[in-house]
């Protein structure tokens, strides 16, 4: 690709060979970093170029897996291995099982808490 051509949006870098991985389409065309609103899910980093590492998912890796066994989908984060570690329950193990007693713990009902996001 000529210098003077621009890269199409989604792409970065000589010959507009790299794609951005930003959660808003655009990307800086040198350099790729993204223009707006971080990465897309499964994604980190200032150019959105390193995927979450294992135990963290979803947009820019702000969420943290709670797999019995190590490792979630980076996307979603569905455990690769099925199964919630102690504690935790739901689909992507994103809900705290807690137990509640009422009185002098004679009704004992369940609560489920969404799990909260971790800043990095």
């Amino acid at each position: 690709m000529a210098c003077d051509k621009v890269c199409l949006t989604g792409y970065f870098g000589v010959d507009c060979k790299q794609t951005c991985q930003c959660a808003i389409p655009g990307c800086n065309r040198t350099n790729g970093v993204c223009i707006r609103s971080g990465c897309e899910a499964g994604w980190e980093g200032l150019s959105c170029d390193k995927e979450c590492d294992i135990g963290t998912y979803g947009k820019d890796c702000k969420y943290t897996c709670n797999c019995a066994t190590p490792g979630c989908d980076v996307t979603s984060g569905n455990c690769i291995v099925s199964g919630c570690a102690l504690g935790w329950q739901g689909p992507n193990c994103n809900r705290v099982f807690r137990i509640h007693d009422k009185g002098e713990g004679v009704n004992t009902t369940l609560d489920y808490v969404t799990s909260v996001s971790y800043n990095k």
